[in-house]
């Protein structure tokens, strides 16, 4: 898999594609850019954290399920950013860190509609 360069993501949103189409980053497993019809693009980063599928019980830790993470719209996030920030993301998730834990994110699993008005209003 080769990496992705200016020159290729400037084509592609110069002509956007038909359908969304993603195309991956050979830098860093997992690092892919979005192209959406309307000439957008995403970085997008798919980790599978340590641990969060259990342990063997030779201690080993098994992967879990896949999280997705928007890393930031391109060009807005150069190319290096968006692999600078993978390339963190994959380091903690190699030590159990989930990536909602890494970027300080608040899950929203249990907010309320109340719960997150109050938010809005702080």
């Amino acid at each position: 898999m080769r990496r992705l360069a200016d020159s290729l993501l400037k084509a592609q949103l110069r002509s956007p594609p038909a359908a969304a189409t993603t195309l991956p980053d050979g830098a860093i497993p997992g690092l892919a850019v979005r192209l959406g019809t309307g000439g957008t693009a995403n970085w997008s980063f798919l980790v599978r954290v340590a641990g969060e599928g259990g342990v063997r019980a030779n201690g080993k830790q098994l992967l879990g399920p896949k999280h997705r993470v928007n890393l930031g719209r391109y060009p807005q996030v150069s190319i290096a950013e968006a692999r600078a920030k993978a390339a963190s993301l994959l380091e903690r998730a190699k030590k159990g860190v989930t990536p909602t834990e890494a970027l300080n994110l608040k899950p929203m699993a249990n907010l309320t509609v109340e719960g997150l008005a109050q938010q809005f209003l702080q």
